[in-house]
């Protein structure tokens, strides 16, 4: 047996009629599954694709003592394109939590939430960030997730990860331990629980964070965006140091968008610290605490696809600082890394720029409003009355600015409105 494939998963083949657990009775049959679960493992790791098993659906099970998870495969599934990738999700739903009172969206690999301030854009994002945390959700928090895998996560109320079953007829979400101790099989097709080796990456950024002195990172060590970016300037340090082929592209690339910027540089400040630099044309060198906000916007999103890839990027308003000009660039640089064909990360945001949606698929969209009494609402601005007809006169994000009004975004949705 491999030595890393009982360390990862045990798999059980089952049929729908079959207990899920009744496959693991015996030693001899654990070490069967374990070597059919690194056969499967392996068979994915070959592919940038999602490949699945066509002939039984196979149930991924972490061990007990450390940690749980649950993974599926569909028996008719098909290959995946490349970004659709265990981490993806493709839809959410969450209820009783904060404004979020019942509300369900299916999502895409570059998607984009919309709408008025205070509708709920936000704490959307902090949901689906504690999908990936382990043992990090709100205590009142009900959410229902599926990733593309068509496997599913459940939280239930009191914010423990959980296994639907049905015990006499009726569906109950009961902890890991529970539902292995139940002999009637689970009622989901396949159930996760979040064990922390995906997760979920916060962009919201911040010019003060940006400017300052950002320490060495050691040769080796993970490439991962700090709260604010403010380590911005060691994660292109290590870039240079790494791939300097990498960072020798991004500097072109600034230089052709910023045509004042010379080179792209850093600078020590101490021993251990340095900061982000440019060299204008005219030989000046400003440094990070000098430069202007959309240039360091822009290095920050620039330098996400040579990072440590996580489950999903979560960005906030990444219009932020940024000319108009410069927003479409953004955006292709998002899509960029969802659509990667070697190593794709989903990308969620939130925003109040039509320049934003502009860039995106009708599909991609998710207008969010937020009414007083029944709470946040999520419907997909493909749905919205008479979007057919209004898309042939309006590009997405001008489509959504003339029928906006900054509060429940009422003429959107009006049916009589032309």
């Amino acid at each position: 047996m491999p030595p890393q494939a009982s360390k990862r998963w045990l798999a059980f083949p089952f049929s729908p009629r079959s207990s899920l657990f009744s496959h693991a009775n015996s030693e001899a049959d654990q070490g069967k599954h374990r070597q059919e679960s690194f056969v499967v493992k392996a068979r994915r790791e070959r592919s940038p694709g999602r490949v699945r098993d066509t002939q039984h659906r196979v149930i991924k099970v972490r061990s007990v003592d450390t940690g749980s998870a649950f993974l599926a495969a569909s028996k008719n599934a098909q290959p995946l394109p490349s970004w659709q990738m265990a981490g993806f999700l493709t839809e959410i739903h969450v209820t009783q939590y904060a404004c979020l009172k019942d509300v369900k969206t299916a999502l895409t690999p570059l998607h984009a939430f919309i709408g008025p301030n205070d509708s709920g854009k936000s704490t959307l994002l902090r949901v689906i960030q504690s999908v990936f945390a382990k043992d990090g959700y709100p205590g009142s928090l009900h959410v229902f997730a599926r990733f593309i895998d068509r496997s599913d996560l459940r939280i239930h109320y009191k914010g423990t990860p959980g296994v639907q079953v049905s015990l006499n007829g009726s569906p109950q979400i009961l902890d890991l331990a529970a539902a292995l101790q139940q002999k009637q099989p689970p009622s989901a097709l396949s159930v996760r629980v979040a064990t922390g080796e995906e997760r979920a990456q916060l962009v919201r950024l911040s010019t003060d964070e940006l400017r300052r002195p950002s320490q060495l990172i050691p040769y080796g060590t993970q490439l991962v965006l700090q709260d604010g970016g403010r380590n911005i300037a060691g994660l292109y340090d290590a870039v240079r140091d790494r791939a300097v082929e990498r960072f020798t592209a991004i500097s072109k690339q600034v230089m052709d968008l910023f045509p004042t910027v010379k080179a792209l540089g850093l600078r020590a400040k101490n021993s251990t610290e340095k900061v982000l630099a440019v060299t204008l044309v005219d030989g000046t060198e400003v440094l990070s605490d000098a430069m202007s906000e959309g240039l360091l916007y822009y290095l920050a999103f620039a330098v996400l696809a040579e990072l440590q890839r996580p489950a999903v990027y979560l960005v906030e308003e990444p219009e932020n600082g940024l000319h108009p000009s410069r927003i479409a660039d953004i955006v292709r640089m998002l899509r960029a890394v969802a659509e990667d064909e070697k190593s794709p990360v989903q990308v969620l945001m939130a925003t109040h720029s039509p320049l934003v949606v502009n860039e995106l698929r009708p599909e991609e969209v998710t207008v969010v409003t937020r009414d007083p009494a029944t709470g946040t609402k999520l419907r997909g601005i493909k749905s919205t009355p008479h979007f057919e007809e209004r898309s042939r006169i309006y590009a997405l994000g001008e489509l959504w600015l003339s029928y906006a009004d900054g509060t429940a975004e009422a003429p959107l949705f009006d049916e009589k409105e032309q």
